[in-house]
């Protein structure tokens, strides 16, 4: 009796983001039915995941390494499991068009939908926790701010104490924390005007959602990433998940550090 696909959980909703859409993105190519673990968070997001009618009685495990030489044939008959990441540089340009190409759909879905094209809001994402030392620091979030001129700033961040957010909310005292879901952070801040980005797949998938704003992040290198390298393995690419991305506006902006100071590339 023919087997089925599968698309496996990994990490938090931004993993998983990435994960559901190259398994939707090669399942689609291929017309194979799957199944997405746990992915009601994603399909919050508006991402409708496809699901054909194929299956096969063979099954191949699909990962970072071999998903492009896959995805890439004429034909897939098999059935496929997906138990990677899928965040190299070619797969997230894959599912950044992937995104684009669903815009009709995605926006329809979204709850905070009115606010498309239609604020002068910025929203910032400050990334700490664990992960805290590959922040850039208050300076980054600063540079960007100063330039702006706007109603409403909105900042989430999963450590509400730490001193780079006193740091923010001391010189823009007007700031709103979100206390919102993962899931409404990300529908929310994506309809802002002017999106701040910090590094990681939670991140990246609001700029990669934020079809009609101005999105700024970090520019990679080891001390803000602390994937930097991960994936450059052969048929892999670089994990860069921000370069060279856009919005229906503008390319994404990199702010880097020049002789310690931050300015846009």
């Amino acid at each position: 009796m023919p087997g089925k696909s599968f698309s496996f959980n990994r990490g938090r909703l931004g993993n998983q983001c990435f994960i559901h859409l190259a398994a939707s993105m090669f399942a689609e190519k291929h017309g194979l039915y799957i199944e997405y673990q746990s992915f009601n968070n994603v399909k919050e997001l508006g991402l409708d995941l496809f699901v054909g009618e194929k299956k096969y009685d063979k099954t191949i495990v699909v990962n970072d390494t071999n998903y492009l030489e896959l995805y890439n044939r004429d034909l897939a008959e098999f059935n496929v499991e997906f138990r990677d990441l899928f965040q190299s540089t070619e797969i997230a340009n894959m599912s950044h068009l992937y995104l684009q190409s669903k815009i009709p759909t995605i926006t329809s879905n979204n709850k905070y939908k009115d606010r498309y094209n239609n604020n002068n809001d910025c929203y910032v994402c400050v990334r700490l926790g664990e992960v805290a030392k590959y922040n850039p620091g208050f300076g980054y979030y600063d540079y960007i701010l100063s330039t702006l001129s706007v109603n409403n700033i909105y900042l989430s961040t999963d450590s509400r104490d730490h001193l780079i957010i006193k740091q923010i909310t001391d010189k823009y005292p007007n700031i709103q924390i979100l206390e919102y879901s993962p899931t409404d952070i990300i529908l929310f801040g994506s309809t802002c005007k002017y999106v701040v980005l910090s590094y990681g797949t939670f991140a990246a998938m609001i700029g990669y959602l934020a079809f009609y704003s101005t999105v700024y992040y970090v520019k990679e290198t080891p001390e803000t990433s602390w994937a930097f390298g991960v994936h450059g393995k052969p048929g892999c690419g670089r994990f860069d998940i921000f370069n060279k991305k856009f919005t229906t506006i503008a390319d994404f902006i990199e702010v880097g550090k020049i002789n310690d100071k931050f300015s846009i590339k």
